[in-house]
């Protein structure tokens, strides 16, 4: 990101087995700074040296590289919408938070319609349910797909690079590149 000129804060947020929560939390302490991005990354997800710098490169609000299930047979957790053949980015319905790229302006404005996701959380103080995993209509939604689908509500078009070649890692490293899938 230095080479690039991209300024960086790294943060780790650890001691928190709730995915949601967590993340919630780094949402909060991303509104306290003036950074213009927030970038999701899980610690068991590798990528290539200029993956987040091609995230934070597209001017869409909303974008996240597909890596690989941590199963057999392959697959990539990413529901597609449209491909566009002269498009480097596919439009999505959802895509996993494991490394997800947000700008600024997309929060507050889910922030500013939602006001009735404020909660509160006795160690951490006051946040946004952005990140719930729930039930909508009877199905069960995790937390990264739930927030595509409240992105989407308000405004938002979720992208996917396909190029980035990533790693997940589980009992082994399952490695792909969602566009060869």
């Amino acid at each position: 990101l230095s080479v690039r000129g991209i300024g960086a804060e790294i943060q780790f947020l650890q001691g928190n087995g709730v995915i949601a929560l967590a993340r919630n939390v780094m949402v909060t302490q991303f509104l306290k700074s003036d950074s213009a991005h927030l970038m999701f990354i899980d610690d068991d997800v590798t990528f290539p040296a200029d993956g987040i710098a091609k995230l934070v490169g597209h001017d869409v609000e909303l974008v996240g590289g597909a890596y690989p299930l941590k199963q057999e047979g392959g697959g990539f957790p990413v529901r597609v919408k449209d491909v566009q053949p002269d498009s480097t980015l596919i439009d999505c319905d959802s895509i996993p938070t494991g490394f997800m790229c947000i700008k600024r302006s997309l929060i507050e404005r889910m922030i500013e319609a939602m006001p009735e996701r404020r909660f509160m959380e006795s160690q951490t103080g006051f946040h946004y349910d952005l990140f719930a995993a729930e039930r909508v209509d009877g199905v069960f939604w995790g937390e990264d797909y739930r927030f595509c689908q409240l992105a989407a509500e308000h405004g938002a078009k979720i992208w996917c690079d396909p190029s980035i070649e990533m790693t997940h890692i589980g009992t082994k490293v399952y490695r792909g590149t969602y566009e060869k899938a």
